[in-house]
This record gives structure tokens, C-alpha cells and sequence, in this order.
């Protein structure tokens, strides 16, 4: 490996010594810095030992490779989105001093119209947000409900994507992701916290038969579960590098640009998961059983 590039050897050929020292050409190579995608997979090949496949995306096609074992195939994996990782922050370092540079040189002579017009833009950001929340929250009802019939409801995740794609250039950057999956996750903490609560009150003050009901154990560590799992996906440490793994799933053109049509035929697997949507549909169907239909709560 050299810097960003991983040279390929072949093994029967090449002097260890002259290729450290790069006398000779490597027989392939590829950067990370192009890698969009990185994943491996088992491959059924009798008359090959190498039966693990390594396939990294790339901007105009795959590169791929094999290898013997399956931890072998996995460290290859996470070598590849680490340096993609890596790349991303650089990139977006690199941009954000470049932005600062050209603002810094924009204001020497237009000072106070820069920002009256920032704090204006600002303003206009902050005050779309309790409206974007709501909206989102009624998306989110709608792929719950559908994930209680195993249904999967794409135009919902297009209707994701325009709520996020604030300055409308039909391309969501790593930042409009980055607050959709943040905001996503925060509303359904928001509304599982205030259900568990009226769960609670409901059952310490013995509503019906809450009390007594065996239900109320499987209701409530389907809740745990819940928690548990909005909690990891907010932690702070990786929560950036999910971001921009999330992206490179959902970029399956590779070229950069997270398009409306990708979002909406992939986002279901990563953003949303069907899984993690049946889950959340056992605990309200469960939770909504013992109290009004509304659930002591105005939300959808």
C-alpha cells in the first residue's frame, strides 16, 4: 500500500525487494480516495481456494479481487471504508477552508450586506425546522404502518428526500444526510420516550388490565430494544462515518450525487429498514392496546 493506492503483485513473478522500492510496475492497482462502495461475498467456485470476493465500487465500475479466508475478505472491507472515511472528512475540510477563504475575501467590502443576508438565510433555516419535524413525522407514521403488512412504501422516501434537500439541486450533499438521519432518529427517540411514559403512568395507576397483563413484559422489552437501538445510532463516536456509509450504499451510480430515484429505490434498506420498522410497529400496535387510540398523545 502507498499512501492511497494499493498495488497488486503478482506473487510468482515479483521481487519483493524491487517492488518496495518500485523497480517494477505492479500487475493492478486502485486509490481509495475513488472507492464509492466496499462490501465481500462468499463465491462457490470449486476449482478456486480463494472463495471470498472483495468488491470495492468504484466511480465506473468494480474493482474486485479474492481471497482465501473470510476474515482476510473483512479487513480488506474495513481498510477500504476507513480510507473512504478518511477521504470524506479530508474533502470536506478542504471545502469548508475553501468556503471560509472566499467569505473571508467577500466581506471586505460587503461586510454588512454579507451579514444582515446570512443572519436573514439563517432565519428563514431555523424557522422551516418545527415544520420539517412534523412533516417527517407524518412520513415516518406512514412507513410504520406499513411495515405492520410487510408493505414498503417508496414515494414516502421520495417525499424524505425534498424535505432534506434544502437548497433544491436535486443532489441531498453529505450534510443534508447527515441532519435527515440525525433528526429521523431524534423524532423516533422523541416519540417512543413519551409513549413508554404514558405506558408507565397507565400501568402504575392499573388502567384496565394493564397491570395484570403478561403482554405489558413483551410490550416493554420491545421497548428496551427500541431505546437500546436509537441510542447506539446516535452516539457520537461514528456517527459521521455512518453518514457517509449510508451514502455510499445509497450512491449506487457512484458518481458522487445522491439522486432522488436512488434514494427512493435503496433508502428503505439503510435508512429505514424494514426490520427495524416491524419492530417499532409490535411495540405501538402493544403499547396502543392498553389505552385510547390516540394514546393520551396528539402525535400520528
Amino acid at each position: 500500500m502507498d499512501g492511497w493506492v494499493i498495488n497488486f503483485w503478482d506473487a510468482e513473478s515479483v521481487n519483493p525487494f524491487e517492488a518496495a522500492q518500485f523497480f517494477s510496475t505492479p500487475f493492478c492497482w486502485f486509490d481509495i480516495r475513488d472507492a464509492r462502495t466496499a462490501d465481500c461475498e462468499y463465491v462457490h467456485d470449486a476449482f478456486n481456494p480463494c472463495r471470498f470476493e472483495v468488491k470495492i465500487g468504484m466511480r465506473f465500475g468494480i474493482f474486485s479481487f479474492r481471497v482465501a479466508r473470510e476474515h482476510e475478505a473483512l479487513d480488506w472491507v474495513h481498510c477500504v471504508r476507513k480510507g473512504m472515511i478518511e477521504s470524506s472528512h479530508i474533502k470536506v475540510a478542504q471545502f469548508q477552508r475553501s468556503a471560509e477563504i472566499a467569505r473571508s475575501l467577500a466581506q471586505r467590502d460587503t461586510d454588512d450586506f454579507s451579514t444582515a443576508e446570512h443572519t436573514l438565510v439563517s432565519q428563514k433555516i431555523l424557522a422551516k425546522a418545527p415544520e420539517r419535524k412534523a412533516k417527517l413525522k407524518g412520513l415516518w407514521a406512514k412507513c410504520v404502518r406499513g411495515a405492520a403488512s410487510g408493505a414498503v412504501n417508496y414515494e414516502v422516501f421520495g417525499d424524505i428526500y425534498t424535505l432534506y434537500d434544502n437548497n433544491a439541486d436535486h443532489c441531498l450533499s453529505v450534510e443534508e444526510l447527515e441532519l435527515c438521519l440525525r433528526e429521523l432518529l431524534e423524532m423516533r427517540l422523541e416519540k417512543y420516550l413519551k409513549t413508554n411514559a404514558l405506558l408507565m403512568s397507565a400501568q402504575s395507576h392499573g388502567v384496565g388490565a394493564l397491570a395484570e397483563n403478561r403482554d405489558m413484559d413483551v410490550t416493554s422489552k420491545l421497548g428496551q430494544r427500541l431505546r437500546l437501538m436509537y441510542m447506539e445510532q446516535l452516539a457520537r463516536n461514528g456517527f459521521t462515518d455512518r453518514v457517509i456509509l449510508v451514502k455510499s450504499k445509497l450512491d449506487m451510480s457512484r458518481d458522487g450525487r445522491l439522486s432522488q430515484k436512488e434514494f427512493m429505490h435503496h433508502a428503505p434498506e439503510v435508512l429505514l429498514p424494514l426490520q427495524e420498522l416491524a419492530l417499532e410497529a409490535r411495540f405501538y400496535t402493544k403499547a396502543f392496546q392498553f389505552m385510547d387510540s390516540d394514546g393520551g398523545d396528539d402525535d400520528d
